[in-house]
């Protein structure tokens, strides 16, 4: 079974063709050993946890939009009902793609930011669905998507941060992988209740390094004591090159820079494509990473054939 790795921490020299607009960060965030805590099918897993308990969502299963559990302790979760049973109107009726969701918790109420595929473009898109509860379940009664890049493919991937003053801020993924577009991760301010886009987008990082492969997504940012991480996935999903990136942002609109030439988490022996990586804080104040990895299983049908299953793990974080 999947376990990752102990990271250990390093220290991120800007250098001499640094930019000088931006900040050298802390050390780097420290990942402890993860453990696989729920073996069912979990892709882009998104934790939020209020009160004593928390809250699973993840990409759909092929039999929920946003699978969803609960847990109260962190290593055993219970199956619950779908998060998103009705996908908005403008949505195409297709459970195969709801993608990537996160949670807002927003004066008494929650916010679920989900991509799934525009009907009249066939672009994904990301809708925000809202819920008096933190476990669902989330409605959508709006007529066009929340954010939709079109012209860049397609939005995909949201997260969800909150910044020193409290002000939500959502990050997301262009999805230039459906036509050839360069693929960056963004940022825009929400309003207070996280209904509304605030400002202009921000762009805070392209697939700019060879291990990248061209493919940037899954963002999430983190505080540090002078800045942000910005972890994101890069690399082709279906393969081991597949893996967890980290960025450092000077501030939460940027300016953003890899501060590695290679995965932050890498696939390894024992942990293969860690990736979807969130961080969350528990009811008692700590805080953890939660994120995919693959383990191959042999088929019971075919000889010699495998398929891959994804499972959750976490592992306390450290943001340095």
């Amino acid at each position: 079974m999947a376990a990752a790795a102990a990271v250990a921490v390093a220290l991120f020299a800007v250098g001499a063709q640094a930019d000088h607009a931006v900040v050298s960060p802390p050390s780097l965030p420290r990942i402890g050993a993860g453990r696989v805590v729920d073996e069912a099918d979990v892709g882009d897993p998104y934790v939020l946890t209020v009160g004593a308990t928390s809250y699973l969502f993840g990409t759909t299963d092929w039999r929920s939009n946003v699978p969803a559990a609960t847990s109260t302790d962190l290593l055993h979760w219970q199956a619950a009902p779908d998060a998103l049973p009705v996908l908005p109107r403008w949505a195409a009726p297709k459970r195969s793609m709801t993608w990537a969701p996160a949670v807002l918790a927003a004066r008494g109420r929650y916010v679920m930011y989900v991509a799934t595929q525009e009907a009249s473009t066939h672009r994904q898109c990301i809708a925000a669905a809202g819920s008096s509860t933190p476990g669902g379940p989330y409605t959508d009664r709006s007529t066009r998507p929340f954010l939709c890049q079109r012209d860049l493919g397609g939005s995909i991937d949201p997260s969800v941060v909150r910044d020193a003053t409290g002000e939500p801020h959502l990050v997301w993924k262009n999805d230039g992988n459906c036509c050839r577009i360069p693929t960056a991760l963004w940022e825009q301010a929400l309003s207070p209740d996280g209904l509304h886009l605030s400002g202009v987008a921000h762009r805070l990082l392209g697939a700019d390094a060879a291990w990248q492969q061209g493919n940037i997504e899954a963002p999430a940012m983190v505080a540090a004591s002078r800045g942000w991480w910005l972890f994101f996935a890069a690399g082709d999903w279906r393969t081991p090159s597949y893996a967890t990136g980290l960025a450092w942002c000077t501030t939460i609109q940027g300016p953003c820079r890899d501060v590695l030439d290679h995965p932050f988490l890498p696939s390894t022996a024992g942990m293969r494509t860690p990736s979807g990586l969130e961080a969350f804080r528990d009811a008692s104040g700590h805080d953890w990473a939660a994120f995919t990895t693959t383990v191959l299983v042999p088929s019971r049908r075919h000889a010699h054939h495998v398929y891959a299953n994804r499972v959750l793990d976490v592992a306390s974080l450290a943001p340095g």
